[in-house]
């Protein structure tokens, strides 16, 4: 299985939730009533976050690190999961991070995959996070992810 990493949209309503209850106890699906049952977006970067923290991290972490920002918390019976809910103006600056990142694309050093995949996963979910943020920033929500 392994610890992987999942985002989705969160409406202002469920955020303003995520803060009386931060593990993601939401009460409905807004997305859902925004997008329809499976059009909303999601993110799934399943095993290869690490590069893009790593990426996005170091020294001086860009804004967009706070997509990917995180870590599980081990124990002697597994792991708890991370949890992190971006509110909708976090979302807006981590798109225009990753737009102002991807603009200039020989200027980052990207990591191959770990798990041998023929495409740099980095590049291409990197990609896929600057599309899922805009989406989301553009409909007017926050996201809510899991590292877990």
């Amino acid at each position: 299985m392994g610890i992987r990493y999942f985002a989705y949209p969160v409406s202002p309503r469920q955020i303003a939730q995520s803060h009386a209850c931060p593990r993601g106890c939401f009460d409905g699906d807004d997305a859902w009533e925004h997008w329809g049952p499976g059009d909303e977006p999601t993110l799934n970067l399943d095993k290869c976050y690490p590069e893009l923290q790593w990426i996005l991290g170091g020294d001086e972490p860009r804004a967009s690190f706070a997509l990917v920002e995180g870590a599980v918390t081990h124990t002697g019976f597994g792991w708890q999961s991370f949890r992190r809910t971006l509110n909708v103006n976090e979302t807006r600056t981590v798109a225009d991070d990753l737009d102002s990142l991807l603009a200039v694309p020989n200027a980052i050093s990207v990591p191959k995959c770990r798990f041998g995949s023929p495409h740099d996963c980095a590049s291409e979910n990197l990609v896929r996070a600057r599309d899922f943020a805009r989406r989301v920033a553009d409909a007017g929500f926050g996201i809510h992810y899991c590292i877990g």
